[in-house]
């Protein structure tokens, strides 16, 4: 089973992108295919744009490659208990040009922060509507107190989210 993780930030430094290099760290068995998605150049929805000037041809590429991957595991920052702008206009480009851009495709969703919650807000309220776009959701799952849940040296998260993850991506083998 290929797995396309991607983390929906646009920050170099993103606590989500990273914990998505851990997973994959974490769980070299597993096909797991991180991508970098913050360079993708595309300006903040607008329908004028898209009738002037049609949808960027990097986003109809992202579908494609969305698309040509079995299962989706997304880490999606939390910004002010909402995804963050950057996720939320990658989602009103796709839903355009593929109201079911994530093809029906098995996914998880994690989300981290720095604070208590981990991401939890934003996961409660965006879970529900990835089934809009087209996929599955097998989980959820966040990451509270990073700094506190990874070990700067190892760069490895507790056991007890090691566990909590790696059970998720098991799921994704037992629905197919």
């Amino acid at each position: 089973m290929k797995i396309l993780a991607f983390a929906g930030r646009n920050s170099s430094t993103s606590i989500n992108h990273i914990l998505l290099e851990i997973v994959k760290k974490g769980n070299s068995d597993l096909d797991i295919e991180l991508m970098d998605i913050r360079n993708i150049d595309l300006p903040i929805y607008n329908i004028d744009i898209e009738k002037a000037e049609g949808a960027p041809e990097s986003l109809k590429d992202l579908i494609k490659k969305i698309k040509s991957f079995d299962a989706i595991l997304l880490s999606i920052p939390e910004h002010n208990g909402l995804p963050s702008a950057f996720f939320k206009n990658i989602i009103d480009w796709c839903s355009r040009i593929d109201n079911k851009f994530l093809g029906n495709k098995q996914t998880i969703l994690l989300s981290t922060s720095p604070g208590s919650q981990g991401g939890a807000n934003n996961l409660e309220k965006i879970a529900p509507l990835f089934k809009y776009w087209g996929a599955e959701i097998t989980g959820t799952y966040s990451v509270p107190m990073f700094y506190d849940a990874v070990d700067p040296k190892t760069m490895e998260l507790e056991d007890a989210h090691n566990k909590a993850i790696r059970l998720l991506l098991s799921k994704l083998y037992v629905l197919n």
